[in-house]
């Protein structure tokens, strides 16, 4: 029988905003820290910049051994004991990035940081796929994917605007705040991880989900691990220098002198503010496709062509149009792989597949920034992202190609 979760009296869409909204407050400190350590590290106790990208990463690499941990954890208890555990990590770390001084105990709060994030996105990964049938799987990992990235942006955008004003002390103060003030969505979740080999009460959903072969698997896999190292580790960090490659010093707008750091914000900030309603849109559209093997295999090719004219182009305005459709795209993809690596056929694959796939998007997350910079020092911008459309590529071909497979 496949594990279902009951989700008491609210619907499973409360469920799953109320999931997104709790992980979303939870993020503003994290957000923050982006900000704020670049510019402001000495205040902060640290004595030399490379502390800076560790203290950026470790919650990254600390989550690889924490996924299969956090896990097993939550075969013995409640989503709602995970997300509390996890939102108590977090009303902590954020006090702490505020109010503590110096490397060692900044170190510390990250890696709690990267407990309380494995807790979350864990959660959301068992969490959906038993809430959901295939006909609104993509949409609820879209609608969760969508809330949670406001908080992100929330953190990075408002917490910026009022350092200057209030002080780093303060403001993360109040993010504490407003974290803690979520605690009573907590009481609102139900329903805990349930394992189970076969269905007999839902035979018409098992037929609708593919049963993948190990190709399909180990393709999934390989897409995951790339799109994270081309979105969340080379473009976020090598964006600047992207913009770079093409802005000539400034330009001006409405007599404001623009440089390559606003413009590359700017383009973050967009995506930013438009996955709220893109993802859901697109777990929508994943939904309805019969084909979304070649759906999948398309969005691949458009981000590989997309990644690769941005490294080519030598004018402003078409390289800003090919950066949001690479964006867009990239908004998709995120999506899509969720959906395709929760389309399996039992709860305990459901399980394992979700499982391996946070451990290897964290492997991407941790090792994207550092492959980009490694590489930047034999190649140049324009043949970095000529690499990473030969990356997309190949899985794209693949995906595009690959037959009988929904």
């Amino acid at each position: 029988m496949i594990a279902r979760i009951k989700a008491g009296s609210l619907s499973v869409r409360s469920q799953v905003r109320i999931m997104g909204i709790i992980t979303a407050l939870s993020l503003l400190g994290d957000g923050l820290m982006y900000v704020i350590l670049p510019l402001y590290w000495e205040e902060m106790g640290l004595t030399a910049y490379w502390q800076i990208g560790v203290l950026l990463s470790v919650n990254r690499f600390i989550r690889i051994p924490l996924n299969p941990i956090i896990a097993k954890l939550y075969h013995h208890i409640s989503f709602r004991m995970g997300f509390a555990a996890a939102l108590s990590l977090a009303v902590l770390t954020t006090l702490g990035y505020g109010w503590l001084q110096g490397f060692v105990l900044l170190f510390a709060a990250r890696c709690l940081w990267g407990a309380a994030w494995t807790f979350f996105r864990l959660g959301a990964y068992f969490a959906i796929p038993q809430w959901s049938n295939n006909e609104d799987r993509g949409y609820l990992f879209g609608l969760h994917k969508g809330i949670t990235r406001v908080g992100a942006l929330i953190g990075m955008a408002a917490g910026a605007l009022m350092i200057e004003p209030f002080g780093i002390t303060f403001v993360l103060t109040l993010f504490a705040v407003l974290t803690f003030a979520v605690f009573p969505f907590v009481l609102l979740m139900n329903g805990r991880l349930t394992v189970s080999e076969s269905s007999s009460s839902s035979p018409a959903e098992v037929q609708k989900v593919p049963v993948e072969n190990k190709a399909g698997l180990a393709a999934i896999f390989v897409t995951a691990v790339l799109l994270t190292i081309t979105f969340d580790g080379v473009l976020k960090s090598t964006l600047p220098l992207l913009v770079e490659n093409v802005l000539d010093g400034s330009f001006d707008v409405l007599s404001l002198s623009l440089g390559a750091a606003a413009v590359s914000s700017f383009l973050q900030l967009f995506r930013g503010l438009l996955e709220p309603i893109l993802s859901p849109l697109a777990g929508r559209i994943i939904d309805q496709t019969r084909r979304r093997s070649f759906l999948l295999g398309s969005f691949l090719i458009t981000a590989s062509l997309s990644s690769l004219f941005s490294g080519l182009a030598d004018q402003l305005i078409t390289f800003l149009l090919i950066v949001v459709v690479l964006q867009l795209s990239a908004v998709f993809l995120e999506v899509f792989i969720l959906t395709k690596a929760a389309d399996q056929p039992d709860s305990s694959s459901r399980v394992k597949v979700m499982t391996n796939l946070s451990i290897l998007q964290d492997i991407g997350a941790a090792a994207g920034p550092f492959l980009a910079y490694l590489l930047f020092a034999v190649l140049n911008t324009a043949q970095l992202y000529a690499l990473v459309a030969a990356m997309l590529i190949v899985p794209g071909i693949f995906w595009v190609t690959r037959k009988n497979s929904r």
